[in-house]
């Protein structure tokens, strides 16, 4: 990305700040001006130029006085300074230099040879410090626990620390020119996720300062590693600084919170519980003629109720989705069915239809009965939600992927989804807009679906049928191996 560059003209003549203004705005750099030698030494500090073209003779302070101040100020030491000056004389243009002038410009001036040189200056200047600021961010970020990396717009690799590196798996013998894409590093080892914030990476403007992760599955060798990727602002080098950071700890400890909040959560469940069956008694046994001011009381304090049971219903499933992968368990997909149909019955909703491609039927997915029962509870209460009747028609498919995984598609009948939406589905808390002024739910069963997928190597996605209306949940699953031993299967 191009940067303005900022040019200081100080002349104690209004007439000549104005010439030098009409000649090099065509330059289109950022012009500042000064009418003295001390309003220039303020102006200069303040804005710290990338050339400053200083008037020699000046009634206060003169523009050789000026240059020997700047060139004692550690901050401006650096910056290139033009003397403009009438004089011609060999000893004016010694005092020049001895003062710290980089070049002299003449009165009259020529328009060519003024910009050609100001246009010079400015680009050695800028690779002068753009070397002095890389070699300084690499001396920091060599010592760094977290990776740094600084991206061209192409997205290729320009400079990765020991960090970086050691997070991507990039040898130290490859010189970082010849790194290339960050992409083909970061799909080595690891899944992007959520894919719909990925979408738009190479392009900064959109891309600053959001969050994203990179997950490498749990394996039986080892645990799931997450890292935050994120861009950071800043003029610091030319292209964008993207950092890494090991987040698998933080995530690691986010859970033993949650599973203190849970402890408080479960303590409201058989309150709860009970609560509900007691209101639900005493409206079913609501004896003729009672108040009509009272069942309304009773009524609401039961819808309320059951709103209170499924919020807390979500909590808990969103803290067990982020809790360690137990022991390896599987799922027989000729089962789904029976398992689809079982959920329906428990939330009293209607009968889905359920198709497991005939290959699949004794394949085994890598999700255990219980975790894949939290997806389709969550996958299922989604649809009803989002439904204008709350009464979806429902189709679940089972069917193959690529690289030895299936695809789980849940299709309902509901409503048609904006494209903020569809990206920030995934996100925990997000609530889309639902069919009343009130909130439905506590916007965790797709958070907690991503958490179970993406702990197992698997993908989620969120798409508007078409035609529609409605919308279709695909849920990308591997395969079991097939050295499961029975003792740790699951149906």
């Amino acid at each position: 990305m191009a940067l303005q560059s900022t040019i200081l003209i100080v002349d104690d003549e209004p007439r000549g700040r104005e010439t030098l203004e009409a000649l090099l705005i065509p330059l289109g750099h950022r012009l500042e001006f000064a009418g003295s030698g001390a309003q220039s030494l303020e102006q200069a500090k303040a804005i710290q130029p990338d050339l400053i073209l200083l008037d020699v003779m000046m009634p206060d302070m003169d523009g050789f006085e000026v240059c020997r101040r700047l060139r004692l100020d550690p901050d401006l030491a650096e910056v290139p300074v033009f003397l403009v000056t009438a004089l011609d004389d060999k000893d004016s243009k010694v005092k020049g230099l001895e003062s710290g002038a980089d070049d002299f410009v003449s009165k009259p001036y020529d328009r060519i040879e003024l910009r050609a040189r100001v246009k010079t200056v400015l680009r050695l200047n800028r690779y002068r410090r753009l070397v002095s600021e890389r070699r300084r961010f690499s001396n920091i970020a060599e010592q760094s626990p977290e990776g740094f990396l600084v991206v061209n717009p192409k997205g290729d690799i320009q400079y990765a620390n020991r960090q970086a590196r050691l997070f991507l798996g990039i040898p130290a013998d490859i010189p970082n020119a010849d790194c290339g894409s960050f992409a083909r590093w970061a799909d080595r080892h690891y899944q992007r996720k959520p894919e719909g914030t990925w979408s738009d990476w190479n392009d900064p403007r959109l891309t600053m300062g959001t969050a994203r992760y990179l997950v490498r599955p749990a394996a039986e060798s080892s645990e799931a590693c997450w890292l935050r990727v994120e861009r950071l602002d800043g003029d610091l080098i030319e292209g964008e600084l993207v950092h890494l950071r090991d987040v698998t700890k933080e995530i690691e400890a986010s859970g033993q919170i949650l599973q203190f909040q849970s402890v408080v959560s479960r303590k409201l469940r058989n309150p709860v519980a009970s609560l509900i069956g007691c209101l639900e008694v005493a409206l079913a046994d609501l004896p003729a003629g009672t108040d009509s001011d009272l069942a309304e009381l009773l009524k609401l304090g039961f819808e309320n109720a059951k709103r209170l049971e499924s919020d807390v219903t979500d909590i808990l499933n969103y803290i067990d989705a982020q809790r360690k992968p137990g022991p390896r368990r599987s799922f027989r997909l000729g089962d789904l069915e029976a398992k689809v149909q079982q959920i329906l019955e428990e939330m009293s909703m209607t009968p889905a239809s359920v198709r497991v491609d005939p290959i699949l039927t004794e394949a085994r997915i890598r999700l255990s009965a219980d975790s894949l029962a939290t997806v389709l509870r969550e996958l299922l209460e989604n649809s009803r939600n989002f439904h204008p009747s709350r009464t979806p028609s429902l189709g679940i498919t089972a069917g193959p992927g690529s690289d030895g995984k299936i695809v789980l598609r849940v299709a309902d009948d509901g409503v048609t989804l904006s494209p903020s939406q569809l990206a920030h589905a995934w996100a925990p808390y997000y609530q889309g807009n639902k069919f009343s002024d009130e909130e439905v739910g506590m916007g965790l069963g797709l958070a907690t679906v991503a958490a179970i997928v993406w702990n197992v190597g698997g993908n989620c996605r969120l798409l508007n049928r078409d035609p529609g209306p409605g919308v279709i949940c695909e849920i990308v699953l591997p395969l079991q191996s097939h050295g499961i031993h029975a003792q740790d299967s699951d149906r």
